[in-house]
């Protein structure tokens, strides 16, 4: 399997967690393949976080992208913390946006190739 696919899934994977563990009543994943990046949309729906677990997922997921740092730690990535991880999903990332409002919960990420 190509390691890009790899990457991307376990990004789309950590995100459902994420919500997951809120208790989601549902959860819709998108993932777009276009020319030059892949576009993640995690739609949650009645999802209980807290507003302070929402903001540390933000201020995580907007960290800057660090593709050197990403190599490394993407060979050691596994089942850490949810920190961790979504530290890591915050390297591997050009952009994201997340926006929870009424306990839904919208996560959307870029990845450039």
């Amino acid at each position: 399997m190509n390691v890009e696919v790899k990457k991307i899934t376990k990004i789309v994977s950590e995100m459902v967690t994420f919500a997951m563990l809120g208790d989601a009543e549902k959860v819709d994943v998108s993932i777009e393949n276009n020319n030059d990046m892949f576009k993640l949309l995690i739609n949650a729906r009645n999802v209980n976080r807290t507003n302070e677990s929402v903001n540390n997922l933000r201020e995580l997921l907007n960290a800057p992208r660090q593709r050197a740092a990403e190599e490394y730690y993407w060979e050691l990535a596994g089942d850490n913390d949810m920190t961790t991880e979504i530290a890591l999903v915050g390297m591997m990332t050009d952009h994201a946006k997340v926006i929870y409002e009424d306990n839904n919960l919208l996560i959307e990420l870029h990845r450039y190739k």
